[in-house]
């Protein structure tokens, strides 16, 4: 088994509910001191396997990254997520989407319609935003960026779906379709008349 493989498996092993942390700041997030986890191999091994990734700040889920495409064999996503967000092949509606909710993520609905890259030591999602621009979102890693987060007080992170079902058919694990709606019920039928008077 490839050591990527190997350290899945042991990630997945460990992992309670879909998300299993892979990179995580505490606080303000602006000193080394700040890095509580900090996986690179673990990051990588297990976005091959589902590549879809929650991004949380101060506690709260901030926006799901979902791959649409194939993820090329040399594909760094630590790098990605956590050092400077690129285009390289990572394109909005070409390679992957970004969604506010994993529900939405299922579902296939809600796709966030902006994002810009390339900006050294600004990690994920720079200033992506569900219809324009969200500024000073992003994550900046203490130890390789000269940029601080804003408004950080309660840390962030990111965490890889290692749940069965990966909503990306990206991945090497098996997805599952997306759910469909349930049928809107019919309305129940009137009440029959009341009986005639004697």
């Amino acid at each position: 088994m490839p050591l990527w493989g190997v350290l899945a498996a042991a990630c997945l092993a460990a992992a309670p509910g879909p998300w299993t942390r892979v990179v995580e700041v505490t606080g303000t997030g602006r000193s080394v001191d700040d890095v509580v986890l900090d996986d690179e191999a673990a990051f990588n091994a297990l976005f091959k396997m589902c590549p879809v990734v929650g991004y949380w700040r101060n506690g709260q889920r901030h926006s799901v990254y979902v791959r649409a495409s194939e993820v090329p064999a040399e594909f760094d996503a630590y790098g990605l997520f956590v050092e400077t967000w690129s285009e390289s092949s990572n394109r909005l509606h070409d390679d992957f989407e970004i969604y506010d909710s994993l529900a939405d993520a299922q579902a296939g609905t809600g796709q966030w319609q902006y994002s810009n890259f390339d900006h050294t030591g600004v990690g994920y999602p720079r200033d992506a935003g569900k219809t324009s621009s969200q500024t000073h979102q992003w994550f900046a890693h203490p130890g390789t960026s000269t940029l601080l987060m804003h408004g950080l007080h309660e840390g962030a992170w990111f965490a890889v779906y290692t749940a069965s079902g990966c909503p990306s058919l990206a991945g090497t694990q098996t997805p599952v379709p997306p759910t469909p709606a349930p049928p809107t019920p019919s309305p129940p039928p009137p009440p029959p008349p009341p009986p005639p008077p004697p």
